[in-house]
């Protein structure tokens, strides 16, 4: 039976420094010899985590990519899209429209690029971290030609206001959308029942591997869902206490100090089953 590692990039798979270390890249090279599948599982736009897959070589069989939190499945292999799943127009526009009036940073995507209405230290900082290209516009919801996948704000410097933002809006945001925080800086906004988990449950069901066969790392909150849908729900020790609640197993090391190589090696997904060695 083949088994499925998912695991997020920032904070879990990569080290402070954006990069994969040599001990992380063995073992998951050892996981796909073995069989199984290697899902990244991020909430960084498409193109960004596209990026990543390709510097690290797995744009290969057996690999997947799970982008905008769930809103994007891609086969890694041909970089081909299984699935999508996008936020109204009307919520795009209300939610711009009320992070104009709190005076935060809002900002969406389209195709390749970052779509946002003014220059701030937190486009900076984002764009910085995730390679994307953006575009100024003076009216960012009237500028889109489809559905994005999901909204961010940010705030480097008040997560207060964001806290704000997002419990004043929850009545709102019931059948419309959900909300989570991916970090102390970013409240995202992705379509109704759309996170990690669903993503997780999803994409299992399309390469038919029960649940019970699956393995989720993260570090955030954002990676909560997909913590507890997984068949075992991993944290990193440097990730945020909802993250280290919602795990079966918290890593000794943290992403600086290979614990995606540990989780690989504890828990066996570097060996091959018996049932990956018959004939087809």
């Amino acid at each position: 039976m083949k088994k499925i590692l998912f695991t997020d990039l920032d904070g879990t798979l990569l080290r402070e420094d954006k990069t994969v270390s040599f001990r992380n890249r063995q073992a998951i090279e050892a996981l796909l010899e073995a069989g199984n599948y290697l899902v990244i599982a991020t909430g960084r736009p498409s193109k960004s985590g596209l990026d990543v897959v390709r510097s690290l070589g797995l744009n290969r069989p057996g690999c997947y990519l799970i982008a905008y939190n769930g809103g994007a499945m891609y086969d890694c292999a041909g970089e081909c899209l299984l699935e999508q799943r996008t936020l109204p127009i009307s919520c795009v526009e209300y939610l711009f429209s009320e992070a104009r009036r709190y005076g935060l940073h809002i900002q969406t995507y389209q195709g390749e690029a970052l779509l946002t209405e003014r220059h701030t230290r937190e486009l900076d900082f984002y764009v910085e971290h995730s390679t994307m290209d953006f575009r100024i516009l003076p009216d960012v919801p009237k500028a889109l030609t489809r559905e994005p996948h999901k909204v961010l704000l940010a705030s480097l410097n008040a997560e207060e206001r964001l806290q704000e933002f997002q419990r004043e809006h929850l009545c709102w945001e019931r059948d419309r959308c959900c909300s989570f925080f991916s970090g102390r800086e970013y409240l995202e906004y992705c379509p109704r029942g759309v996170d990690k988990g669903y993503g997780i449950r999803r994409l299992a069901e399309i390469l038919h591997v029960p649940l019970e066969q699956t393995w989720a790392a993260g570090d955030e909150r954002n990676d909560v869902p997909m913590l507890l849908a997984a068949g075992t729900g991993v944290a990193m020790r440097n990730g945020h206490p909802d993250a280290k609640e919602a795990a079966d197993y918290v890593t000794e090391h943290d992403n600086d100090h290979d614990a995606i190589a540990e989780l690989i090696e504890r828990f066996g997904l570097n060996r091959k089953s018996e049932k990956n060695h018959l004939p087809a």
